[in-house]
């Protein structure tokens, strides 16, 4: 499954028309490698514990090395666009991890990984790899629902002496996972969301017209 034939050298200053055509591609990309899973009948179960018609498995983009080299110049695209400031990537386990290898990988950054809990062996680190108190680290994770695992790393990392202001996720649920981490004075920068996704989805024929009513119910009890 190859990407969409759109290239990314050039014109990424271009503002909000650059970030909405970046956020329309990531979408787009989910869609076809299957990360965006729908099934209005049987509801999937979230991290959180609540039903929904829609579950985002962005691990599923790992089938497409092509696809995986896109979303990581998108992302790395909206580092510099959003003028973020990074001495490290850090990827949070697990899902977070190859896109933070990836975005890493295309800026040439060091990588860490930051554990959802210390290690229960051996060195007992929840953080991996050697970061110096006081470097500035890039928080990276594939989805944002609520933003407690998010919370939970950013404190750790802001206790070894880490500056953490930003993080970047592929996608956004728009499910209150932003106000939260912006009460935590970390700044969200989404490579694409839940509304973007299901307009993708209308547009490319990924839902038909039953499954995109139920969506759009779904996402309006969300946000009453």
């Amino acid at each position: 499954m190859g990407s969409p034939n759109l290239s990314l050298d050039g014109g990424l200053s271009n503002g909000d028309g650059v970030t909405e055509l970046m956020q329309q591609l990531a979408a787009l990309l989910l869609w076809r490698t299957g990360a965006i899973l729908v099934n209005p009948l049987s509801q999937f179960t979230l991290l959180s514990g609540a039903q929904s018609p829609v579950y985002i498995d962005c691990l599923a983009a790992m089938r497409s090395p092509s696809t995986m080299k896109t979303l990581a110049a998108l992302m790395a695209s909206l580092v510099r666009l959003r003028y973020i400031e990074a001495d490290v990537i850090a990827g949070i386990e697990m899902a977070g991890i190859p896109f933070a290898t990836h975005l890493a990988s295309a800026m040439n950054l060091p990588l860490t990984i930051v554990r959802k809990a210390p290690k229960p062996y051996g060195s007992g680190n929840d953080i991996e790899g050697f970061v110096s108190p006081g470097s500035t680290v890039l928080l990276v994770d594939d989805v944002l629902l609520e933003g407690k695992t998010k919370i939970r790393c950013l404190e750790r990392l802001r206790a070894a002496d880490l500056v953490v202001e930003d993080t970047v996720v592929v996608f956004d649920r728009l499910q209150g996972g932003i106000a939260a981490l912006e009460r935590k004075s970390l700044r969200v920068h989404a490579l694409t969301n839940m509304d973007v996704a299901i307009s993708i989805g209308m547009s490319h024929a990924f839902l038909d017209s039953d499954t995109t009513d139920v969506l759009l119910s779904y996402v309006k009890r969300l946000r009453r």
